[in-house]
């Protein structure tokens, strides 16, 4: 077929796409006309290139080259939208998973970290207590006097603080697990989710090509196409917002970490030193009993 007989092929077309879709009133042309002019004229270039291939094929051949030529922009178009999909769902879901990985790391790690320093914090706190049971042991030796209910039972409430404030530090670890547990669980749902979403999206796009006709083919894997690809970038953009709500609650539990952890042991601290007050007290009540200041701890007195 030579151009001469492409060009007639195309007026015939026309002259279809005239009957099928007349101009609304005032010259004003309906979505649905818009559309089918768009078809008209990627029909009539496809035409023009099949004559260009082959100026002696027979018409019957033509036109069905040119339907040819629609379904494989439709696979185009599909291969490509699958792909880009694909590829983009599958560089977010590396980073998100990574994110969760680094989270819960993180997190347990510092907890580790807290609750050691806070040990050896606490050693040397019920360590100071001894040393000071010891000296005060030692003068009272000295100097020939009875302490015993100066030191009496103060080793073990130190010991009771300390394992108290320990428990509490765990605690403080415990729920920060939890709670990036539970945060990183609703990303690693939108993991899931996206990953499903790709073998949907691929498996409507497919479903297109059941359609029987070259132009209805095309519609579907347009129409699928453009929404898969919206959709894409709403998953992808919530996931992204996602990691960024994981880093920063990371963040932010690394540091109530360590002002919990800082916190309770200022409480041991505060307990701990209360103790060696009336220690000290007592003991100098006992060798110094005309200078001291044990009548001023009643507490210490009702307790012996």
């Amino acid at each position: 077929m030579n151009v001469k007989q492409g060009y007639l092929l195309f007026r015939r077309l026309l002259m279809v796409y005239k009957a099928l879709c007349p101009p609304a009133k005032h010259g004003i042309f309906k979505k649905s006309t818009i559309k089918m002019a768009v078809k008209i004229c990627f029909v009539f270039l496809l035409t023009i290139l099949v004559v260009q291939k082959s100026e002696l094929s027979p018409v019957t051949e033509t036109y069905g080259n040119v339907f040819a030529g629609i379904i494989d922009e439709a696979l185009r178009l599909a291969q490509e939208t699958i792909n880009y999909i694909a590829e983009l769902i599958k560089e977010t879901v590396e980073l998100a998973s990574q994110t969760v990985d680094d989270a819960l790391k993180t997190i347990l790690e510092k907890g580790k970290d807290v609750q050691s320093e806070a040990q050896d914090a606490l050693r040397k706190l019920l360590q100071s207590v001894a040393e000071e049971i010891k000296k005060a042991k030692d003068k009272a030796l000295e100097a020939g006097a009875d302490i015993s209910e100066c030191i009496s039972g103060q080793e073990d409430a130190a010991k009771e603080a300390i394992e108290e404030v320990t428990q509490e530090i765990a605690a403080c670890v415990s729920d920060k697990v939890s709670e990036g547990t539970q945060v990183t669980q609703e990303l690693l749902s939108s993991i899931r989710n996206a990953t499903q979403f790709a073998e949907e999206v691929a498996g409507n796009i497919i479903a297109c090509f059941n359609l029987s006709g070259p132009f209805k083919v095309l519609d579907c894997v347009i129409a699928e196409t453009s929404k898969a690809t919206k959709q894409t970038i709403t998953i992808v953009t919530s996931i992204k917002n996602k990691v960024i709500e994981v880093k920063n609650f990371v963040i932010l539990a690394v540091r109530d970490l360590s002002l919990c952890a800082g916190a309770k042991l200022l409480k041991a601290q505060e307990r701990v030193a209360e103790i060696l007050k009336n220690i000290t007290v007592c003991v100098d009540g006992k060798l110094n009993p005309n200078n001291s200041d044990y009548e001023r701890l009643p507490l210490l007195k009702q307790s012996n």
